[in-house]
């Protein structure tokens, strides 16, 4: 049997993550915070770009993390965009725009839609041996 697709909106996160250089020097709370940022962006349809009060929620400290590289010549996690806002790092190099966002969850609302009038043709027509006229889903030659 076919398992279905989680139909939630989520992230992306490589399984090898936690190797990374970037990733292995933040304490716990900064990690779960960029985590926390990057589903934020995702939720609001930043495409990465979030507040610097966002980014201060967790203390100084943590945000000190996310915003100093981990080695010389390295970009930190977090960029300041000069406006009080700051943009998490290769974001958009992973993830889905807010323009991607919406263009799926328009086709999720076809689909949806379509589906819900296949199976309203099933319980009302084909349940019940009916041939409607004015049904898209109805075979006349078949009534």
């Amino acid at each position: 049997m076919a398992r279905r697709k989680d139909p939630r909106p989520f992230i992306a996160v490589h399984d090898d993550i936690v190797n990374h250089p970037k990733i292995e020097a933040l304490s716990d709370p900064a990690f779960r915070h960029l985590i926390r940022l990057w589903g934020y962006a995702n939720k609001f349809k930043t495409d990465g770009v979030i507040t610097e009060l966002k980014a201060k929620e967790k203390g100084l400290k943590v945000f000190r993390e996310l915003t100093t590289a981990a080695w010389p010549g390295a970009e930190p996690l977090l960029k300041p965009l000069g406006d009080g806002r700051w943009e998490c790092h290769d974001y958009l190099n992973h993830n889905r725009s807010a323009e991607e966002l919406q263009e799926l969850a328009e086709v999720n609302k076809v689909k949806k839609g379509a589906s819900g009038k296949v199976g309203m043709h099933k319980r009302w027509h084909v349940d019940r041996g009916v041939v409607s006229p004015d049904c898209e889903f109805c075979d006349p030659h078949n009534g």
